[in-house]
């Protein structure tokens, strides 16, 4: 039925005109999002191209520490002297015997790009009693340093069998 009002005694019929809006976005719109997407992935792209060589830094640097201290537990659940040796390639820990390892890992197998330098003095690793933990008489605290790229942190062991890490990103203290 078609609505009808009176208007000074005549009927007239009035239509109610309903608007339809077409929805969507016009291509302009489209266009100016895409520009903007454009330009902040070109803002972040590289702040992410670095994120991988920090991980595998952090990544390796947190396996060195926990291995020294899984190595420090040994010698002191085993109550005798235990050992690690690191390179530039690998680490080896053994008890007594050093031609039975306990444990040998592999750093390029799991962190590629990231290069260990070993500094023992005149060690050619940590040996730690079992008497809390501590190094064995004789071995002198170093230093292990691990880079990729422009991200280094150093692992130090004082002279308790204690690691720290430190290095020049990621809230570590200064080296």
């Amino acid at each position: 039925m078609v609505p009808m009002i009176n208007v000074g005694g005549n009927k007239v019929t009035t239509f109610i005109v309903y608007r339809t809006y077409v929805k969507g976005f016009t291509l302009i719109e489209l266009m100016v999002t895409l520009i903007l997407v454009a330009i902040v992935a070109s803002i972040a792209i590289p702040s992410f191209a670095g994120l991988n060589e920090r991980k595998r830094v952090q990544g390796l640097t947190t396996a060195l520490v926990t291995e020294i201290d899984f190595v420090r537990a040994e010698a002191v659940r085993r109550n005798q002297n235990i050992s690690i040796q690191l390179d530039s390639t690998e680490f080896r820990t053994f008890s007594d015997d050093p031609d039975t390892p306990l444990r040998t890992a592999q750093f390029a197998t799991h962190h590629p790009g990231t290069s260990v330098t070993v500094n023992f003095g005149n060690n050619d690793g940590y040996t730690f009693n079992p008497m809390l933990g501590r190094l064995a008489p004789g071995t002198a605290p170093g230093s292990i340093t691990i880079a990729n790229g422009s991200h280094t942190l150093q692992v130090r062991v004082n002279i308790l069998g204690r690691p720290s890490i430190c290095g020049n990103f990621g809230g570590y203290n200064a080296c």
